[in-house]
């Protein structure tokens, strides 16, 4: 950096000294492995991830008032946490960049005329900061019907990864995301349902369907933190047990459904607890090979759960 003219001209004789003392160059951090577009505006305080830099949020005044990545939207897209990272709310994800929270990436084979994931795009194994060797990495679903794409998931390991010292955290086994597309709603005379219920400590529902193949549904209330890969918008306090499906038949096998998505409503007619199902179950092979099953039944009458067990 040279002198500047007019700044030597207007200092006092003998004070002009201290800037031939500046540094030509001002080097604040490493940056060579860095491109310019993943550098955020920097804040001069340390951090673990990509760049030096304002990374996610700040709980106290000084810092960004929400995990918003635009400052222009008004939506609700994060929550910032106590550590200083967002957790966003759906359908938002994580910008890597700036570990706040922006609409999902587009992907490439979504329609122009649409914001909405709407067929498969791949799939993608997130590690953090990196898998083990060795290791198969485990299967999950992701549902184009749910707006979620691999654009989305990518953001989201690379976010993880800038947020995460990777050298105290280690490798991970990693999860292999693979497209859990719904096929088309079956005809309701394509298959045959029962639903049976009882009430105990727990109320419980289960569905079973027989056609080209077999498959099952249970529910129960009330039912909080459910672990079952299926996701399903479900009546209040109801949660899913389980999930199967395979041939039928004495020679039939059945599968545990490893994803699944769907709704179920309960209805009350009279003294009779009706069910309306419409759902889809799928289980994943080693390979990835997805394989799924429908479940589409209106008005199915709960034996054993009365009328005034629905909600």
């Amino acid at each position: 950096m040279g002198k500047d003219a007019s700044l030597v001209a207007d200092l006092p004789v003998g004070n002009d000294t201290f800037v031939a003392d500046l540094p030509s160059t001002v080097t604040d951090a490493p940056s060579n492995d860095l491109s310019g577009g993943d550098v955020p505006a920097s804040d001069s305080l340390p951090r673990d991830g990509a760049a030096d830099g304002l990374w996610g949020c700040r709980m106290d005044a000084s810092g960004p008032p929400s995990c918003n990545d635009s400052p222009i939207s008004s939506a609700v897209m994060g929550t910032c946490q106590p550590n200083g990272t967002c957790v966003c709310a759906s359908p938002y994800v994580i910008n890597p960049s700036t570990g706040r929270c922006m609409y999902p990436l587009r992907d490439g084979s979504v329609p122009s005329d649409t914001g909405a994931a709407t067929v498969c795009s791949g799939d993608y194994t997130a590690c953090g900061c990196g898998c083990c060797g060795g290791v198969s990495s485990t299967l999950a679903c992701y549902y184009p019907s749910l707006g979620e794409n691999i654009a989305a998931i990518t953001a989201q390991d690379q976010a993880t990864k800038s947020a995460t010292n990777c050298d105290l955290a280690g490798c991970s086994r990693g999860t292999r995301y693979v497209c859990c597309a719904e096929p088309a709603p079956e005809s309701s005379s394509s298959a045959a349902y029962t639903a049976e219920g009882y009430s105990g400590g727990l109320d419980h529902v289960t569905i079973s369907k027989s056609g080209s193949d077999c498959a099952r549904l249970s529910f129960a209330r009330p039912l909080s933190g459910s672990t079952s890969p299926v996701r399903m918008n479900l009546p209040a306090t109801w949660g899913v047990v389980s999930g199967e499906f395979g041939l039928c038949g004495d020679a039939g096998t059945t599968t545990q459904a490893k994803g699944g998505v769907g709704t179920l409503a309960l209805r009350a007619s009279g003294s009779q607890c009706l069910a309306d199902l419409h759902a889809t179950l799928f289980a994943l092979a080693a390979d990835g090979t997805v394989t799924a099953s429908r479940l589409d039944v209106d008005g199915v009458a709960v034996t054993g759960l009365p009328g005034n067990y629905c909600p």
